[in-house]
């Protein structure tokens, strides 16, 4: 009776599982809830593109196909099959799918064996080229499909793989590569020829600006597009012809974007038979290409290799021994380019103040780059200089270096690019700059020397020395000047105990202390003679009561170029008044000027962003400029 009565309850118990599972499985298989819409667009948005595993789209497809499955287990037997049917019958989800499947199998071969990772590449970029190219959809239907950019991007990395591989294993891009995998060879002829192309063969290293993070610089600036953005290094930039006299000495690096253009499959010997012809674009000069007959936007980095410049060179933006070793440092002085002269393009030239250097201007010269206007309209240059040395023999190596370059380039004066010539001087470097403008005259002879230049006693090497210093003609082919922080009445903190110290163990070049001892008392006035006595460096020469200065001060700069001041108010000092905590408000500021900006921050206003939005203003105002000055 007791087991009975068991059996009975097991029996209602298996009855009512069984309604419940029946109605359970009634229900079917489906649900529905909530997402947040950017959790459901983050899990769309994985792709061969920043994951190990294909896009939704692609995954679909391969279930369609009822591929699944097999191409868990044997990808590239699915990839060679789908390849087959799209050569065969053409239809874009084939394609799309067999790009980014290709793109990840290319990326799994790479470590065990390059040479197949690289065919495999050139199939994925084959591929998304075709889905770009080959269809009739009006272009601007395709840039509301996001389709298109993926296979864009799909495109790019491709190119940027195999750029990058065949670089690494090779380093030579001969006039035709070959590649074969599969039953698949492609043919690829390189041009290196043409006004807006690279030549490949030139750089030491072609690095993928996809696979390069960088620090330091501020913003980024990136055109997206179709080609493989690329950085290109040159190691040893002197001794290139391309770059030459004018490039740094430690490296160069420029943007390259690389596009691959394919010509139709043939199917010859049961294999198929594909050319293509890969081109290193300067995006500098253009920013499209034809393809197909289409006119496409490139994709370009302005900011990377600028940031892989930086630091595979060691960039400072203040250097002591700028001021300190001037013997060591002199031979590093002139004029340098990040890229080869353009005669198309206004020279804007950037001069660093004390204790500086070029890289102290990176992230201006880097705003302003990234604005595509001035990227199109200026070039811009950099002067270093040996901080330490007096304020005179530093314009003069400014000026001996523009007048160089003017010989170099434009010998007979008429281009009218260089003839609208941009300076920018910060704080000393305002100092050089100034001095570009004006004619010396005779006044800063006669406050050195009661002798003619022909009755002073010294070599006749020393006596063209001086006279370079001293009596000089303005530039004719500078048209505008920036002023940035610049103490053109002096700074107090130059009487400082330290800066006395600096100045007295400066080394300075052996033709200045050659001078010092040939010159005699007797040639010279007394304030003469009191600096040669102590011969003051550049920060000595900043100093309010500085003799330089107030010589500056007395003669009229020219009053056909354009002037501009932006200056720093950081706070109210006392004694010395409104400072940006150097040089002050009344030390800065000019009556001549333009147009006069005040930015609120410390003496490396030229950092600042709305200074270097002011620079902007101040250079698209110049392209309108008729050449006469004036804002």
């Amino acid at each position: 009776m007791r087991y009975r009565i068991i059996l009975q309850n097991v029996c209602k118990i298996l009855f009512f599982a069984a309604i419940v599972f029946c109605t359970v499985g009634c229900a079917g298989p489906y649900l529905a809830y909530t997402l947040s819409p950017a959790t459901l667009h983050k899990q769309r948005q994985i792709s061969a593109l920043n994951s190990s595993e294909p896009s939704w789209n692609t995954k679909q497809f391969l279930r369609t196909q009822f591929l699944a499955s097999q191409y868990e287990k044997k990808p590239t037997q699915v990839i060679e099959e789908l390849y087959s049917r799209t050569v065969q019958a053409p239809n874009n989800a084939a394609i799309f799918a067999t790009a980014e499947l290709s793109l990840l199998q290319a990326r799994r071969m790479y470590k065990k064996n390059p040479q197949k990772a690289i065919t495999m590449y050139l199939k994925a970029a084959a591929l998304a080229y075709d889905y770009l190219f080959l269809t009739e959809e009006f272009d601007s239907y395709k840039t509301l499909r996001p389709n298109y950019r993926f296979m864009e991007l799909i495109y790019n990395r491709a190119v940027a793989r195999f750029v990058d591989i065949h670089q690494r294993t090779n380093q030579r891009w001969d006039d035709v590569l070959d590649f074969e995998y599969l039953g698949t060879h492609y043919e690829i002829s390189v041009e290196n020829d043409g006004r807006t192309l690279w030549n490949a063969n030139d750089f030491d290293e072609l690095i993928p600006s996809n696979q390069v993070k960088i620090k330091g610089v501020r913003n980024i600036y990136f055109e997206g597009g179709l080609g493989a953005a690329l950085v290109g290094f040159v190691q040893h930039p002197k001794e290139h012809p391309i770059f030459a006299e004018y490039s740094p000495h430690d490296g160069l690096a420029q943007p390259i974007t690389a596009i691959l253009e394919f010509q139709p499959g043939q199917k010859t010997n049961g294999s198929w038979h594909r050319k293509a012809t890969i081109s290193f674009y300067n995006p500098l000069l253009t920013n499209s290409a034809v393809l197909a007959g289409r006119k496409v936007p490139l994709e370009a980095d302005y900011t990377t290799p600028l940031g892989v410049f930086l630091a595979k060179i060691k960039a400072k933006e203040i250097d002591l021994a700028s001021l300190l070793s001037v013997r060591q440092e002199i031979g590093k002085a002139g004029i340098y380019m990040l890229e080869p002269y353009r005669e198309d393009q206004i020279p804007v030239v950037m001069v660093h103040g004390l204790m500086s250097r070029p890289a102290t201007w990176m992230q201006m010269f880097n705003d302003l780059r990234g604005d595509p206007v001035i990227r199109s309209k200026y070039q811009f240059w950099f002067f270093l200089y040996p901080t330490g040395l007096p304020i005179m023999y530093s314009a003069s190596l400014l000026r001996d270096e523009l007048r160089c370059i003017r010989n170099r380039f434009d010998p007979d004066g008429t281009n009218p690019n260089f003839n609208k010539m941009v300076l920018i001087g910060h704080s000393m470097g305002g100092l050089l700059t100034r001095m570009m403008v004006h004619d010396s005259g005779d006044k800063y002879w006669n406050d050195t020397f009661v002798v003619s230049p022909d009755r002073l006693s010294v070599s006749r090497e020393n006596k063209q020395f001086i006279k370079n210093m001293l009596i000089f003609e303005k530039l004719p082919f500078v048209r505008r000047v920036i002023f940035l922080a610049v103490p053109h009445r002096g700074c107090k903190e130059a009487d400082s105990l330290l800066s006395k110290i600096g100045s007295l163990i400066i080394s300075f070049p052996d033709e200045i202390e050659d001078l010092r001892k040939e010159l005699r008392a007797e040639d010279m006035t007394e304030d003469a003679v009191e600096i040669m006595e102590r011969l003051p460096a550049g920060v000595m020469q900043l100093s309010a009561s500085s003799p330089v200065l107030e010589m500056m001060a007395d003669i009229e700069l020219d009053k056909s170029v354009a002037y501009h001041s932006v200056i720093a108010i950081d706070k109210y000092k006392y004694p010395f008044g409104t400072t940006d905590g150097l040089v002050t408000y009344e030390s800065a500021h000019l009556n001549i000027t333009d147009s006069e900006k005040l930015v609120p921050g410390g003496h490396g206003l030229h950092r600042h962003p709305l200074t270097i939005a002011e620079v902007k203003r101040i250079l698209l105002l110049h392209l309108g400029d008729n050449g006469d000055g004036g804002s």
